[in-house]
């Protein structure tokens, strides 16, 4: 699986790339030596159901720890989900809330003050969730630039204390009700000291064959899970595909060009991670200050040939900032402000002397897209052009506006509506890189961020998504889907939003 590194770059949500190494084996765990984890040996492991061993095909990662992990990494992400919880957990295929580091959690009116009470058979005190956290809260005086990962800039959290050794309490910046939401991310899982691991499973065995990971004690309320997860270490997608073809593991992350051959062996679809690239018109630039403008380019813009043609991984279209997967989402954000229309486009730009349009994109793998884009622009009479950027020349296009065009990376993935759109959309954030400041947009924020029910406050965030999506400065266009491909005997398998994998639902 290619990778790409995750976020807002150098503005917002940009979550953490990789680095660091993999953990050793829990010694006092026990368990199967490396040679156990061979291919071979796998296949006479289990009868090949979802029983008490799941077996799993996976590339290495060069990381566990998810403060270190690429999110696009599924492999990573599926590891470290595993080995370490947040204080929250979004379970299922459509995502919903429930305990995981904290037994339960409160806040006071204005949702400024949160507390959490911590669940003591998980075994983690208040000071490891504390000194694990604290690197993310954005306090006063603090170069939130510099926050590693910046997803702290999606909570806002100032201030993180243990109130006794199984409660935390936090103090926000700014009223925020989707909180738990937000910290049920990956990126807000909690590291143990000198790396332990803080979730459902301990390893038990780590070297160049394979992972075995083995179950600790059910918590409370929980369904039976898998006792052992073991992983087959391969060096490519494709190996770990031809494990799945050949019936050695349960499921594998495989490549690219397996996908297709998969969708038909073993599945129709394989499902959108949270993970959105957009597209910003700069009102900034000469071109685009009028919204005639930027609806020319939104209109001229062919997002599902973008889809089908100018990535080389799979990707499903987005019709937002927000991908389907995540809780919260609505369909249809874009609305008819996305619509691809190129007899609009020309139209509107039949007065004008064929605008110059810059189109900037950072890395490699943005350049079949921003080319494919320069070429539909030209194609209704804008005189187009590519550029490619170095990511620290990201910020002084936003301000100085000489490129009108720029894609914007992956919005990180996320749990739900409430990581991703106050950010991209509240006037004077980091991240909102669009430079959205508009009454009706802010005031449905606000209120989304002091509304506790799910559902009411997901409406809210909603609405201002698409009031923002109509003044035509974001253009969403794909988001990565799951590469994890399932055996048939493992159809229950669930990929939640962020690529990880629910052993409790999927029971």
């Amino acid at each position: 699986m290619r990778r790409i590194v995750v976020g807002l770059l150098s503005a917002g949500l940009c979550l953490a790339a990789c680095g660091g190494g993999g953990l050793g084996p829990d010694d006092g765990a026990g368990g199967d030596t490396a040679e156990s984890a061979q291919p071979g040996r796998l296949a006479l492991a289990t009868d090949g159901s979802l029983g008490s061993r799941l077996r799993l095909a996976l590339v290495r990662p060069k990381t566990y720890r998810p403060d270190d992990v690429v999110l696009t990494d599924q492999s990573a992400v599926i590891v470290s989900d595993l080995l370490y919880d947040g204080l929250t957990e979004a379970v299922g295929s459509e995502g919903t809330l429930r305990p995981g580091l904290a037994a339960s959690w409160s806040a006071e009116a204005d949702f400024t003050r949160w507390t959490f009470a911590l669940d003591p058979e998980a075994g983690v005190s208040a000071d490891v969730v504390v000194d694990g956290l604290d690197p993310l809260t954005a306090r006063p005086g603090r170069n939130v630039e510099r926050a590693s990962p910046k997803a702290a800039l999606a909570a806002g959290i100032e201030t993180i204390e243990a109130v006794d050794p199984w409660t935390v309490r936090m103090e926000l910046a700014a009223p925020n009700a989707g909180l738990p939401w937000i910290l049920s991310g990956l990126p807000y899982s909690i590291v143990g000291p000198d790396g332990a691991p803080t979730g459902r499973y301990r390893i038990a065995s780590d070297d160049s064959n394979g992972l075995l990971l083995r179950r600790s004690a059910e918590r409370p309320g929980e369904v039976d899970a898998a006792t052992e997860v073991l992983v087959t270490w391969v060096d490519d997608g494709a190996a770990a595909y031809a494990l799945l073809v050949d019936g050695l593991v349960d499921a594998a992350v495989a490549d690219s060009d397996s996908i297709s051959d998969a969708a038909t062996r073993f599945e129709a679809g394989f499902p959108a991670t949270t993970a959105v690239r957009f597209y910003v018109l700069n009102r900034q630039s000469d071109a685009l200050g009028d919204a005639r403008m930027r609806q020319a380019v939104v209109a001229a813009v062919d997002r599902r040939a973008l889809v089908d043609h100018a990535f080389g991984y799979p990707v499903a279209e987005s019709d937002g900032l927000l991908a389907s997967t995540a809780a919260g989402h609505r369909p249809g954000a874009c609305g008819t402000a996305c619509r691809h229309d190129p007899a609009l486009a020309a139209g509107l730009l039949s007065d004008s002397a064929s605008p110059r349009i810059e189109v900037a994109y950072v890395g490699v793998d943005q350049q079949a897209a921003a080319a494919a884009i320069v070429e539909q622009l030209r194609a209704v009479g804008f005189e187009a052009t590519g550029r490619e950027l170095q990511p620290e020349d990201l910020a002084a296009v936003i301000v100085d506006g000489g490129s009108g065009v720029f894609s914007f990376g992956w919005v990180a993935p996320a749990t739900s509506a409430d990581a991703v759109l106050p950010p991209l959309l509240t006037a004077g954030s980091p991240a909102n890189v669009a430079k959205i400041d508009v009454p009706a947009v802010a005031d449905l924020l606000s209120r989304a961020s002091v509304t506790a029910d799910d559902e009411d406050r997901w409406t809210l965030l909603d609405q201002a998504h698409r009031l923002a999506m109509a003044e035509n400065l974001l253009l969403p266009v794909a988001g990565p889907t799951s590469m994890l491909v399932r055996a048939p005997g493992a159809a229950a398998l669930v990929v939640r939003a962020d690529g990880s994998i629910d052993l409790e639902t999927s029971r």
